[in-house]
């Protein structure tokens, strides 16, 4: 015969279900209680498919995008930073085994999204920039190249910082590659080089490390032909496809530059309705066939802390993120080559503290109503 519930076990059991019911829908706004604010001029990194870095601005506020998995653009997935490192107006960029790396004056960081945790690579004296940089990372090398936009300054330093050894060397820019500020930085996997873009007259120059030891110490100009940058404002610039196309933000309009043909294409302007006749200070990334932009700060508008999603394949703006397909695996490592983390490409596998206490709730709860029936 079938064992009878008392009064107190039934209205336990009661309390015990409804508990469980109101954790398990209401967990997703418990875990993203953290939004942004509204910002412009930070300091940004991302890894495709895993996460887009923004920390700094005005307000110091340091979080991730999540890139692993989809979103709305109305409600992106975001975790905000561990700890309280200032970043206003400093360099960032991945590492080749997927972490993040942070210049601020006279010291580099890194934090590493597994174990969500902030590490100094190294305080050296040779760092002594204060301003919103660019940098880009050898894959192959792992060697870090943050650009120097300090103002005023007749040249500019270039910071090569070697994660391993913890070395920090510079290097001046040749006075013809030598900008009054640098607007755009990334790596061309394609053109095995750093790709430098000033957008005052669309002026692109690469650095090829292979080609250091030349008289013009690894630069020299790209030429370019086609429709070039508009308007003259430091916005931002990412790179596509292994580095064979520039995606630029630049004013309202969104640049292609393909590095294959050497040449620019205008794409869509940002979204109507933003209320804005011009865009400066925005974020950038890339991951698969979509380009992000987030934050900025708009002519006509009060900064915002929009994520704005454009799929390039049908140059449309969207409302939904849809994470790329994971990369077929890498060959296996040999002997005589240390193994490493995996690519920036692979998903963090990142649980907030949030999720791991609802999930300790959800289990607990669960065992007390089996216990009781």
């Amino acid at each position: 015969m079938p064992r009878s519930l008392s009064s107190p076990t039934f209205t336990l059991l009661i309390l015990t279900l409804t508990l469980l019911f109101f954790v398990s829908f209401c967990a997703p706004v418990l875990a993203q209680k953290f939004k942004p604010q509204p910002d412009y001029n930070k300091c940004s990194a991302f890894a495709e498919g895993q996460a887009f870095y923004l920390l700094g601005g005005l307000r110091n506020e340091n979080f991730m995008i999540d890139l692993s998995v989809p979103w709305n653009t109305s409600d992106p997935v975001v975790k905000k930073l561990r700890g309280g490192l200032l970043v206003n107006g400093q360099g960032c960029t991945m590492t080749n085994d997927g972490n993040l790396f942070v210049l601020t004056a006279g010291a580099g960081f890194i934090y590493n999204p597994r174990s969500d945790a902030w590490t100094t690579l190294s305080h050296n004296a040779l760092i002594t920039s204060t301003r919103r940089e660019f940098g880009a990372t050898d894959p192959e090398t792992g060697i870090i190249y943050i650009m120097d936009n300090d103002i005023p300054k007749s040249e500019r330093t270039m910071y090569l910082i070697d994660p391993r050894t913890k070395e920090v060397t510079t290097s001046i820019v040749p006075g013809a590659f030598s900008p009054l500020s640098f607007h755009g930085v990334a790596w061309s996997e394609y053109l095995k080089s750093m790709v430098t873009m000033i957008s005052y007259g669309s002026r692109v120059s690469i650095f090829t490390p292979s080609k250091v030891n030349e008289p013009s110490k690894g630069w020299s100009a790209f030429a370019t032909t086609g429709q070039e940058i508009a308007r003259p404002t430091p916005d931002c610039m990412a790179p596509a496809r292994s580095g064979s196309i520039m995606v630029f933000l630049g004013g309202i309009s969104i640049y292609f530059l393909d590095l294959t043909t050497r040449s620019w294409r205008t794409g869509p302007t940002l979204p109507t309705g933003l209320g804005i006749t011009s865009m400066s200070g925005s974020s950038c990334a890339v991951s698969g066939d979509q380009f992000i932009v987030w934050g900025g700060n708009g002519v006509g508008s009060l900064t915002f802390n929009r994520t704005l999603v454009l799929d390039m394949n049908a140059e449309t703006w969207v409302s939904r993120y849809v994470p790329p397909p994971p990369p077929p695996p890498r060959p296996t490592t040999t002997a005589s080559q240390p193994s490493q983390s995996p690519t920036p490409h692979t998903s963090t596998g990142i649980i907030s503290s949030n999720d791991k206490k609802l999930v300790s709730i959800i289990v607990a709860v669960t065992g007390t109503v089996l216990a009781l029936i």
